[in-house]
C-alpha cells in the first residue's frame, strides 16, 4: 500500500481561489460524479453489456490507435495487470485484437476491431445524444464556455496530480515563480 501524497501546504491567503469557492466546486463535482455513476449504470444496461471501463479502453484505442498494454494502462492511469484483466473479455468478444508489434516481436499491440469500432461508435452516439439532450435549453455560448472550462479543469487537475505524485519533482506554480502569469 503506497502512502498518499501530502496535500498542498499553506494558509488561505496562499491560494488564489477562495476556499469557500473551492468547497462549492467540490460539492458540485461530487454531485455530478454521483449522477455520472447512475448514467454509466444505465448506459451499461442498454449497451449490450459493455461496461464503462470497457468503453473507456475502447475509447483510448480508438483515439490513440493500436498500442501495447503497458501504454494503454498508463493512458488510463491504471495498473497493467488490471488493464490486462479488463481487456481479456474485449479480445474474447472480438472487439479488440492482439497484433504483432513490428518493433519488438516479443510484444503485441492491442487494436480495435471493426466490431469494436461499431460498438464504440454506438456508445459514443448514445452518450453524445444524452448530453445534448441534457443541455438542450442552454445557449450555444454557455455550452462552449462549459466545454472550455471543463477542458481547463481536467488539465489543471491532471497537472496537480502529477505535481503531487510521490517521487515527482516539485513544479513551481505561477505565483511561486515570481512572474505575473495570466491568472484567468
Amino acid at each position: 500500500m503506497s502512502a498518499a501524497a501530502a496535500p498542498p501546504e499553506g494558509t488561505e491567503q496562499d491560494f488564489p481561489v477562495e476556499l469557500a469557492s473551492a468547497d462549492r466546486i467540490a460539492s458540485a463535482l461530487v454531485r455530478f460524479m454521483r449522477l455520472l455513476g447512475r448514467a454509466k449504470q444505465q448506459f451499461a444496461a442498454s449497451s449490450e453489456g459493455l461496461e464503462h471501463t470497457a468503453f473507456m479502453l475502447l475509447a483510448r484505442l480508438v483515439t490513440d490507435g493500436a498500442q501495447r498494454l503497458t501504454t494503454l494502462a498508463e493512458s488510463v492511469m491504471s495498473d497493467p495487470s488490471t488493464v490486462s484483466r479488463q481487456v481479456a473479455p474485449l479480445v474474447r468478444e472480438g472487439l479488440v485484437e492482439r497484433r504483432p508489434d513490428s518493433e519488438d516481436r516479443r510484444a503485441s499491440l492491442l487494436a480495435v476491431t471493426d466490431d469494436g469500432m461499431l460498438l464504440f461508435e454506438a456508445g459514443r452516439r448514445q452518450r453524445d445524444m444524452f448530453i445534448a439532450n441534457a443541455l438542450r435549453e442552454w445557449a450555444s455560448s454557455d455550452v462552449e464556455q462549459l466545454t472550455s472550462l471543463l477542458e481547463r479543469l481536467a488539465t489543471d487537475f491532471e497537472n496537480e496530480l502529477t505535481d503531487l505524485a510521490p517521487g515527482s519533482e516539485a513544479v513551481p506554480r505561477r505565483g511561486d515563480r515570481g512572474d505575473q502569469g495570466e491568472q484567468g
